[in-house]
């Protein structure tokens, strides 16, 4: 009889529609369908209400958590039934679990993250887990730090691109089409954004630039219609949206997964890093295509609790880091973009770790 594999979603259908949780959860999917042919799969959101989703997951063989999502507390807001699977005692793999460390407050501990709760049920999995793989180093090094004794470094399964898999990135100096992704946290952003599309448009004057939305984002969409700047809402199509970057020569911008994405096609991409996700690429990807763009908060007792009561804004976002990356960029590209030039071998490499790991899930 076919073995059931419940696959534990952080894509939200609603609400901000993230495109980039939409291909980690169907990169996993594919990844089973290729190595467990005759398995039934069927895809559960992270956030349900455990009676909607208690028959399908109970009747499984197997738990499969995409990209866990390691929070301050996780087990009440990202995973609110992930009790009730524990309780199950089915088998459990987590596939390129990942982290979003406070990076950005000054004179802080990143380590000081998680809640103890959060900690106790990170050690419950990775006692009862068949595999717990990290998908970048700053991950890795908090699993450890912590206590996890049995998860290991994988790298993101969004970069097992079956089609791209041993290819190699060309040297090519001519860039045509430009694809810019959006920030999160587009109120705080706005600026460091505009700087990034003024500085593109007059380091490559003749490109055709387009803006790729990966979540409902009204502030940069209102932006580019008004200054008539082509869009995507690549997030309406999370089945094929991603394919923008099939066709283009380069991709800048703020989101994680269209740098993934942009790369596991082998093409050019740099990333401005916003928060902990950024910044574990910037670590894990030996290559320097990636700058950071940290949000940075006063100090200043006064002015943190006027913040909380909203009566000003303490949060600033510099616009230096955009400047700064189109000038390494136009430097890349005068020497044909060499940097890149090897850089498949870690991607393949990422590939084989996950590959790995979802051939002995059964």
């Amino acid at each position: 009889m076919p073995k059931k594999i419940a696959v534990i979603s952080t894509y939200p259908k609603q609400g901000s529609k993230n495109i980039g949780d939409q291909l980690i959860t169907r990169a996993v999917v594919d990844l089973l369908k290729k190595h467990h042919q005759d398995a039934v799969i069927e895809t559960f959101w992270r956030a349900a209400d455990w009676d909607d989703v208690k028959k399908g997951i109970e009747e499984s063989d197997i738990i499969v958590f995409a990209c866990l999502i390691i929070r301050e507390k996780m087990n009440v807001i990202e995973y609110p039934y992930i009790g009730n699977i524990l309780d199950l005692n089915k088998p459990i793999s987590i596939v390129s679990a990942g982290t979003s460390l406070h990076v950005h407050r000054l004179g802080q501990d990143i380590y000081n993250y998680l809640s103890q709760d959060s900690i106790e049920l990170l050690k419950k999995l990775d006692n009862v887990a068949i595999s717990f793989s990290t998908r970048g180093y700053l991950t890795q090094s908090l699993c450890k730090r912590i206590g996890l004794n049995n998860v290991t470094f994988g790298g993101d399964v969004a970069f097992c691109e079956t089609k791209c898999y041993g290819k190699s990135f060309e040297k090519r100096k001519k860039i045509k089409d430009i694809v810019i992704s959006d920030p999160h946290h587009e109120e705080f952003y706005l600026k460091s954004f505009l700087t990034l599309i003024e500085e593109v448009k007059i380091s490559f004057p003749d490109s055709n630039i387009k803006i790729a939305l990966h979540g409902v984002n009204r502030l940069i969409e209102n932006f580019a219609r008004e200054n008539d700047i082509p869009y995507i809402r690549i997030y309406e199509d999370p089945e094929a949206g991603l394919r923008v970057y099939d066709q283009v020569d380069m991709h800048i911008g703020f989101r994680v997964h269209a740098h993934v994405s942009a790369l596991a096609r082998r093409k050019y991409s740099y990333l401005l890093e916003q928060d902990g996700r950024g910044g574990e690429y910037g670590l894990t990807i030996d290559k320097r295509i990636s700058t950071p763009n940290f949000r940075t908060m006063s100090m200043n007792p006064l002015r943190r609790i006027l913040h909380k009561i909203r009566l000003v804004n303490n949060i600033t976002v510099d616009t230096i880091p955009a400047q700064a990356l189109v000038a390494m960029i136009k430097q890349d590209e005068a020497q044909g973009f060499e940097k890149f030039i090897g850089l498949e071998h870690k991607l393949d490499e990422f590939s084989d770790n996950i590959n790995n790991q979802i051939k002995t899930l059964i």
